[in-house]
């Protein structure tokens, strides 16, 4: 979807979905297979700022879909947090911080349909709007993700 160059600034944080079944996370959250996050985290490093987008793909922009998705980026941020906070207590890294405070919420949707609202929520759990366009085949592809993401 995204082109990330000769890059190393950019990391793409998705749920593994091959592997249908989690035996933990079965257990956890009565026999769900996948637990309701967002479709990808992206980070992206920029002139030494850190920018964390938490985005939701669906097929139309609906009151329930919105909805959803703030839900299933809600679920993501939980996840995030605790990777984050894993990562520093088993490394300790001197100049890496990052806050999901300041992250945003994108919901992209086809650009096909049209759009009705720049934003949707309120205070710090809200959703940006982005469309993408889609192929015959449903694919597309976003040459720069720093446009994409307006940073």
């Amino acid at each position: 979807m995204f082109n990330k160059g000769n890059t190393d600034d950019i990391l793409i944080i998705q749920q593994d979905i091959k592997h249908k079944n989690c035996r933990p996370i079965e257990k956890l959250f009565e026999n769900k297979a996948r637990v309701d996050s967002c479709d990808f985290i992206v980070l992206i490093c920029k002139n030494k700022d850190s920018h964390i987008f938490f985005c939701e793909i669906k097929s139309s922009n609906s009151q329930k879909n919105r909805e959803k998705a703030l839900k299933q980026i809600n679920s993501s941020k939980i996840f995030f947090e605790y990777l984050y906070k894993n990562y520093l207590e088993h490394f300790n890294p001197k100049d890496f911080e990052i806050s999901v405070e300041n992250s945003k919420n994108i919901y992209i949707y086809p650009a096909s349909i049209s759009q009705k609202n720049s934003t949707f929520g309120s205070d710090k759990n809200y959703l940006e709007f982005r469309t993408i366009k889609m192929d015959l085949n449903g694919n597309t592809y976003i040459d720069n993700i720093c446009k994409f993401f307006k940073i």
